[in-house]
């Protein structure tokens, strides 16, 4: 068994028990966050309340541009359907494939990232709580429609999908938060400029994502980067803990 393991280690860039420790650290802490957001009790007047004063806000702004923007898209089919199957598949599958590639080949730089993925959470889940939000979907009097639940036939907001999701958790959108952390960490780790130039894009796309599904306002999108920045300022003070351990790029080799 330890021959076995040993010849495992060979191909990890540090031991198999802290690549373990690691990758369930990040699925506990996602799973939980998934878990808490979907238990959390929220009020729902309070939501609908909460979302019209964002839509008063963009509009004060002159900034109430998501209704137009999904109906230029509901006319083409093949828009709808890729923003529905990236919205259904980009903020687990795609999250915990870069988290993957992270450790096992730029493990250096994984420690801060993992670091700033969990605190990110925790800030978002002090939004869903106090500042719970209906989505766009929920609005059909602005003209919006919910393209899972009608062109993907998954109805995100009958009485199963509540058992496990809260419909008004979309201040702050972690879609985006998440895409841009995926994004950012490879722009900064790739050396391919067609590959930088992809990752580039993929925050604005999962952004696009967010809005075209009637999922989120922009709005929610925008804060979520917010709390993106302020969970990586959380990180960089960290790291000065364990510089060794937590840097973006650590000063030297250690684990953490």
């Amino acid at each position: 068994m330890r021959a076995a393991i040993t010849k495992i280690e060979t191909y990890l860039p540090k031991t198999l028990p802290d690549m373990l420790r690691q990758f369930g650290l990040v699925f506990l802490v996602y799973t939980g966050y998934q878990l808490v957001r979907g238990l959390s009790e929220s009020s729902d007047v309070l939501a609908f309340v909460n979302a019209d004063r964002i839509v008063d806000l963009e509009r004060s702004v002159g900034l109430f541009f998501e209704p137009n923007l999904q109906g230029a898209a509901l006319h083409h089919d093949w828009i709808i359907e890729i923003a529905d199957f990236m919205y259904m598949n980009s903020h687990f599958t795609l999250t915990i494939g870069f988290f993957a590639w992270l450790y096992l080949f730029q493990n250096d730089h994984f420690y801060f990232v993992r670091n700033v993925f969990m605190v990110t959470m925790a800030l978002a889940l002090v939004g869903y709580a106090f500042y719970p939000t209906a989505p766009p979907r929920l609005f059909p009097e602005y003209d919006f429609q919910g393209t899972l639940t009608v062109y993907a036939g998954i109805d995100q907001d009958g009485d199963a999908a509540k058992l496990l999701v809260n419909s008004y958790a979309a201040v702050p959108s972690m879609h985006c938060g998440f895409a841009l952390i995926v994004g950012v960490t490879c722009v900064s780790l790739v050396k391919n400029w067609v590959a930088k130039i992809v990752w580039t894009i993929y925050p604005v796309l999962v952004f696009f994502v967010t809005i075209v599904t009637a999922n989120h306002f922009w709005l929610d999108g925008f804060l979520g980067a917010v709390v993106v920045a302020t969970a990586t300022a959380a990180a960089a003070l960290m790291a000065r803990a364990r510089p060794a351990a937590w840097a973006f790029r650590p000063v030297a080799e250690s684990t953490a």
